[in-house]
Order: C-alpha cells, then structure tokens, then sequence
C-alpha cells in the first residue's frame, strides 16, 4: 500500500465508522446505557451531537429503556422535609442507594438550591421539582445529570416590584402538574396559579374562594418558557401531587377538604378536557377507626395512584389492608361517572399505627407487583415488600442501605424511572456527587 493511501485511511474519522449511516448507528447506541453513552460523547465530535441532539436516537432510546427491565430504576425521595434528599438503586434487588442531588446530610442549608421543593411524579425520564409557594419549577434528568434553573412563572415574575422583591405570597399558592405528550415525545408543565380570598367568600360563582386563577403551560428543552393558556379552561381547587397516565395530567379537585372530582388535563391538546367524578360509595363515609390504640371517627380519603395504565383511588381499609378502586371509565363526555372496579389488598401485618402515618406505594408498569414502604421502621436499612396484586401475597423484600433523610421529612416516597437521553436544554449538574461510572 503507497504512502497516499494509508494517509487518506488515516483521515476516515470516527462518524464514518458506520459509512456515515446515523440510523445504524442511533440503533447501536439506543441499545445502550446512558452511563455507556456519555463516555461514547468522547469518541468525536459528531457522536456528541448525536447523543445529546439527535432526536431520533432521544426517542428510539426512551422507547427501548421502557421495554427493557435494566431501564427501569428505583428513585427514593423524601417527602414534605425541609430539604430534598433524593436516591436512585437498582429496582428489584436494592442495595446500596446513591444520592442524586450531591449533597451530603452536613451540608450548609444554603447551599441546597432543593430546600422547601417537593418532587412531581417522574415521567419518561425527566422529574420535575417544584416549588409551590414560589411559582417555580427545575426539570432534571437523573441519568445524563442535566438539569434545567429554577423557571419562575410568568403570574410569579409579574409580582415582583420595581426593586426585584417578591411581594407577600402567603395567600397564594401554584398547582403543577407534570406529564408527556406521546405525539410529539415533549414534556409538558402546566402550572395553575390561584390566590385565596382571606374572607372564604364561596358562591356559585366562585365555589372555592378564590380571588384569582390563572393557567401556565411551559414545553420542556423549547426556549423553556411559560406561556398562558385559556382563561376559560380553568379547573377547580386542585390539590397533591400529579398522575400521568397515557397523555393526560390528572389531580384531586378538593372542594371544602371533600375530594368530590378528578381534574384532567390533556397534555396535547392544553386543555382541561374533563372531569371524573368519584362515587359517593368510594369516597363519602365515616369510619371508626384504630388510631393509638384507641378508635377515633374520621372521614376517609383517598389518594390518587396510577395502575396498569389507568388513574386508580387507593383507600385505606385498616391498618394493614386498603382497597383498590380502579377507573375503567371510557372519556367520552366532559363529565364522566364511568365504571370502578375494586381490589382489596390485606397485608399479615400493621403497615402503619395512625391513620394520617404516611405509607409509599407505587405500581411497577407492565407487572402485577406493587411496592409498599411501611410507616414505623427503626433499623439501619428501609425494606420494602414488592405485593403481587394477582397473587395477593408478597412476593420479595428487598433491603436498601445508605439513606439518610431530613429529620423534618414525615417519610420516603418511592418511584420508578426509566433512563433517558431527554433534553433539558440545562447543564450539566454541578451538584451531583457521583460520577459516569458509579451510575447503574
């Protein structure tokens, strides 16, 4: 071989690995890992556009993480502390947890941006932290360690005077909801901003006492700027954290603390399409119940969950058993009754010793299993008992070691997310404390 030969070799770079086919190479790389994927940036230049823009590749990655049981992982987080802290493990065997925020449980306060935040439900890959009494919210995506800046509102900016302070906040409040447009593989935040009326004026009218409402929707990776949406399209009082199922945002609507309806926002269309009503045999009745070793008279609540692709109400029975109410209605009308169907889960021991203890459940998509986290614990590990709903036993226990939590925290939450490429338009996370090689 003469000199000009080799050295024209010599020149074939990287990207033409594949003769210049990205197709082939988006459906190696979508095969992948993300930890393998962010040291595969380092080859060239233009594996690094790839990876970080191509949507094809974005897409095809995220559809085969969600169809591969290694995609799915275990994300722990505290809940309603003063500061976030917040883990990922591997999903059926535990282990050791690894912090996602980088930061230590000695750090100074004031160099968590998470203080005061709570976290919406993952989904596809992104999670998205909010801060209720501020109008903000920070989109992340644990996996490549890309995190948006704190985006306040447009309702949030509006109220700061000419000297840049916020004016008072304490009658007013931002409902967020979190979820996915499967049209166009965009994450969506909807924000509902509300001011209470200091006199509860209810009325007709105005059946919660609200002064104002006001809707924002923010795309997440476009410009990541809010915009108003319809006036007129405006739910009720919304309240706890969002459910997305199937390109729909769902919350309870709490009317005079009752949770009489559902709320739905269709994440395509940005529009508060309709409203589930839940049935008075779900939902409106006293019970006795066990409470310190006493029996206490309370009103029963429900919580909002997502099973098997469809929105579900889980209601607490007793002490270790609680029912299941899953909607099978189809949504065809504004206002829909639709069909419930019941599950009743009992559990060989106390899950918790008061009623208002909180308890962690969460549903694995595309199994029969659901994770449950029980109240009163004093070990050095969190177990958690994986319930076969088909089977009506537990199936595992699994241990996790290395949480530490904030001493505010009333518990741990746990949820499932799949690994992803999905851009933020951020950067790179200066705050995570592991690196590429400690991922799962």
């Amino acid at each position: 071989m003469n000199k000009k030969k080799m050295k024209m070799k010599m020149k074939v770079s990287y990207g033409d690995i594949f003769g210049g086919n990205d197709l082939i190479l988006c459906d190696i790389l979508s095969r992948l890992p993300v930890k393998s994927l962010m040291r595969f940036k380092l080859v060239c230049t233009h594996w690094r556009s790839v990876i970080k823009e191509n949507k094809y590749l974005i897409d095809l990655h995220l559809l085969r993480s969600k169809s591969r049981g290694e995609g799915t992982k275990l994300l722990i987080s505290s809940v309603l502390g003063r500061k976030m802290d917040l883990f990922f493990c591997d999903l059926f065997q535990g282990g050791p947890a690894i912090p996602l925020l980088g930061r230590k449980a000695t750090d100074d306060d004031r160099n968590n941006i998470f203080d005061k935040t709570l976290m919406l439900n993952p989904v596809n890959g992104l999670i998205c932290f909010v801060k209720p009494f501020e109008g903000s919210v920070l989109i992340h995506n644990p996996s490549t360690g890309y995190k948006t800046s704190w985006l306040e509102t447009r309702t949030r900016k509006l109220m700061r005077d000419h000297d840049g302070q916020a004016v008072d906040t304490s009658r007013m409040r931002w409902g967020f909801g979190f979820g996915f447009d499967p049209a166009t593989n965009e994450h969506k935040v909807v924000s509902v901003f509300e001011t209470i009326n200091t006199e509860q004026k209810i009325s007709k009218e105005n059946p919660y006492g609200l002064d104002v409402q006001n809707c924002e929707v923010l795309t997440v990776g476009v410009r990541n700027e809010w915009r108003q949406i319809d006036k007129n399209c405006t739910p009720g009082y919304i309240v706890g954290a969002s459910v997305y199922v199937n390109g729909v945002i769902y919350w309870l609507d709490e009317h005079q603390k009752v949770h009489e309806v559902i709320m739905a926002f269709d994440v395509r269309s940005e529009k508060f399409s309709k409203v589930i009503v839940i049935p008075t045999f779900i939902n409106n009745r006293w019970r006795d119940y066990p409470d310190n070793g006493g029996i206490q008279t309370i009103w029963i609540y429900v919580d909002l969950v997502e099973i098997d692709g469809h929105i579900a109400l889980l209601e607490r029975v007793d002490a270790c058993s609680f029912s299941l109410w899953i909607y099978g209605g189809v949504n065809t009308s504004d206002i829909n009754y639709g069909n419930w169907t019941e599950e009743k889960i009992k559990f060989p021991f106390d899950l918790w010793d008061s009623y208002d203890d909180y308890v962690s459940f969460e549903a694995i998509t595309g199994t029969d299993l659901m994770i449950i986290k029980n109240f009163n614990q004093q070990t050095k590990f969190e177990t958690l008992y994986y319930y076969n709903r088909k089977r009506n036993n537990i199936e595992k226990q699994v241990e996790i070691k290395g949480i530490y939590l904030d001493r505010d925290a009333v518990g741990l939450k746990f949820s499932t997310y799949v690994d992803s490429l999905m851009p933020v338009q951020g950067k790179l996370d200066p705050y995570v404390c592991y690196t590429p090689e400690s991922r799962v």
